[in-house]
């Protein structure tokens, strides 16, 4: 009975312990990354005290020490994070004048002050790429040339096209987020900006059939950037240089704060997986019992 009750401290210490140092690099919920369009530089934005930082390129840049040119998207990769605790993000490189696109990979430093670049796979078919959500394992985003949903995996390589059905304004989409909670991919259509108030419009997309239904006016011009950061939708707009905070129930937005002058691809960490938390509880309340019936 001793040595049962040993091995069950050794086996809740050793889920503490590694859950813990899995989780050790976690990038904060309140930061988020991001890409200055006009200085090609990464920034982490804090969405508290709304603060932000430039981050130093440790390898990977151009020749001016910078982020290649037209890189506007961003998705973080949670499978990586969860199997090693890294933060790595992918961004796709895509000029209008292109029909084809480059997939890039990022990683943050583990004392979050630096990061790496890295091209990933060759140039795949798919142009005017402005941003795309991490769903599974694989990368979504709109071929906005075409109109097209494209699904890519991570060695960049073009898995699937899918034409995107909707009204006329599910043209132009800017910002794409995917949410866990609800399993909705929004995107942000810039269409009809000029013709509906300057508002850019929030539509909720069906990654399996295309179909864009539309959730309504966002009230901000251009919005170019989506992510998720802790449940709650934000975007940016190009166009008043405004950070905000989206409803994903009726598509309005709300300034939250002023945040550069082109900030075109965002994209918020992950917080531990359900089943982690349920693990490291599990480990916790087995070492408590452990105690308990130690003391006795």
């Amino acid at each position: 009975m001793r040595k049962l009750k040993v091995f069950s401290m050794a086996m809740a210490l050793f889920l503490i312990i590694g859950l813990t140092a899995q989780t050790a690099m976690a990038l904060p919920t309140n930061l988020i990354l991001g890409i200055d369009d006009d200085s090609d530089q990464f920034v982490l934005f804090d969405i508290e005290t709304y603060e932000e930082t430039a981050l130093t390129i440790t390898s990977g840049s151009d020749a001016d020490g910078k982020v290649a040119n037209e890189i506007e998207s961003l998705s973080f990769d949670y499978d990586i994070y969860n199997a090693s605790g890294s933060n790595v993000f992918y961004g796709v490189q895509s000029f209008d004048s292109s029909l084809t696109s480059q997939l890039y990979k990022f990683e943050l430093t583990d004392d979050l002050t630096g990061i790496s670049i890295q091209t990933v796979g060759d140039a795949f078919e798919a142009s005017e790429i402005e941003d795309m959500a991490y769903i599974d394992g694989s990368l979504y985003a709109v071929d906005n040339k075409a109109n097209e949903l494209v699904k890519i995996n991570t060695a960049g390589e073009l898995i699937a096209q899918t034409a995107i059905v909707g009204d006329e304004g599910a043209q132009g989409f800017e910002g794409l987020a995917y949410s866990f909670v609800d399993g909705k991919l929004y995107g942000s259509a810039t269409y009809n900006d000029k013709d509906v108030d300057g508002s850019s419009s929030l539509y909720a997309i069906d990654i399996g059939t295309g179909q864009a239904d539309l959730v309504g006016q966002i009230g901000f011009g251009e919005i170019e950037a989506l992510t998720f950061a802790s449940n709650t939708l934000y975007g940016t707009s190009d166009m008043t240089d405004d950070f905000i905070q989206i409803s994903t129930a009726t598509g309005e937005g709300t300034k939250l704060a002023d945040w550069g002058s082109d900030i075109e691809g965002i994209a918020a960490g992950a917080a531990p997986e359900p089943a982690t938390m349920f693990l490291l509880g599990a480990g916790l309340l087995g070492l408590a019992g452990f105690r308990k019936k130690f003391k006795k």
